[in-house]
């Protein structure tokens, strides 16, 4: 049961069939669908839950009442490690996945070329904010939409850049 939600043999076997249990340091993968934070989704009925919750759940540890309701992750894991073993995954507070953020150095979501959807670096934004061509010459030369060239522009993103 996840969230009161009754789980049928087929829903459970359709979740454990996308999960990876050969990762690094015995983590278990999520690998079908995943949010923006790499955090694992399941939909069920035509809700989306994470998968880290339904885990925890399926292995006898539902979800506590508030306000212990997140899933946290041992430190050497992915937000994608679902294995639902305390070292791995384990329900704690919001104060205890701040905690565990700051003591990881997880803080920062990652910027510019750290990222991993940039279609720029430093040097092309340094090129484009010195280029007398337009939005759009520059957009084709390098690739990208015109509004992306727009904003490095106006500094809407890459501000750090200078």
């Amino acid at each position: 049961m996840a969230d009161g939600l009754l789980l049928s043999p087929e829903v459970i076997r359709n979740f454990w069939a996308k999960v990876d249990k050969s990762g690094p340091n015995g983590c278990w993968l999520w690998t079908a669908w995943k949010n923006e934070t790499g955090h694992g989704r399941f939909e069920i009925a035509g809700k989306k839950y994470l998968a880290s919750h339904i885990a925890l759940t399926l292995m006898g540890n539902p979800r506590p009442e508030p306000p212990a309701h997140w899933a946290l992750h041992g430190d050497l894991c992915p937000t994608c490690c679902i294995r639902p073993d305390p070292a791995h995954l384990r329900w704690g507070t919001p104060q205890d996945n701040v905690d565990d953020r700051e003591r990881l150095g997880r803080r920062s979501p990652a910027r510019g070329e750290g990222h991993g959807n940039a279609k720029l670096n430093d040097e092309l934004v340094r090129y484009i904010r010195s280029s007398p061509l337009s939005q759009r010459a520059l957009a084709r030369e390098i690739g990208v939409s015109q509004p992306l060239i727009g904003n490095v522009r106006r500094r809407e993103i890459w501000a750090h850049v200078t």
